[in-house]
C-alpha cells in the first residue's frame, strides 16, 4: 500500500466541481514544457503531443477562472511525424515557429523551453470546454 494512504481529501466538494472556463479566443504567449512522440489512438499514425504552458501574467485580465490555474494553463498540440510530404512540411513549419533546426534529424527534446505565439480558441472535448491551437508562429 501507499504511503499516501487511499483517502484523497479535496479543498471542496467533488460533487459540485465545474469545468474550468477555457481562454478566450487570441493569441497568446506560450513556453513548450513537453514533447512527446507518440502515435494518434484515432489515426494510427505517428506524431508529437505538445505540451504549451500560457503563464498566468498573460491571461487576459478578465479571465475569471485565472485563481484556478495559478502555475499556468497548459494546452496541448499535435504535431504530425509521418514521413510523407505534407508531415515534413508542417513540421519544417513549426520548428521555424519555435527557432530549432528543421533537417532530417529532430531531437524533440530541444524543444522543450523553446517560447512562441499560438493562436488559441474555445473548443469543446467530450463536452468539456478547452482551448485548441489553430496555428504556431515565432515569438
Amino acid at each position: 500500500m501507499s504511503e499516501m494512504g487511499t483517502i484523497i481529501e479535496y479543498s471542496e466538494d467533488v460533487a459540485e466541481a465545474e469545468a474550468p472556463k477555457a481562454l478566450p479566443a487570441s493569441d497568446y504567449p506560450v513556453i513548450i514544457t513537453g514533447a512527446e512522440l507518440g502515435v494518434s489512438q484515432n489515426s494510427g499514425k505517428k506524431r508529437v503531443a505538445v505540451t504549451f504552458t500560457v503563464a498566468p501574467e498573460d491571461y487576459p485580465a478578465d479571465y475569471e477562472d485565472a485563481e484556478s490555474f495559478p502555475d499556468g494553463k497548459t494546452v496541448m498540440h499535435y504535431v504530425g511525424a509521418e514521413d510523407n510530404l505534407a508531415a515534413r512540411f508542417r513540421m519544417r513549419k513549426f520548428c521555424e515557429a519555435i527557432g530549432v533546426p528543421a533537417s532530417k534529424n529532430i531531437d524533440i527534446n530541444s524543444w522543450v523551453g523553446r517560447e512562441a505565439v499560438a493562436a488559441l480558441e474555445p473548443d469543446e472535448f467530450e463536452g468539456i470546454e478547452r482551448e485548441r491551437c489553430k496555428s504556431v508562429k515565432k515569438a
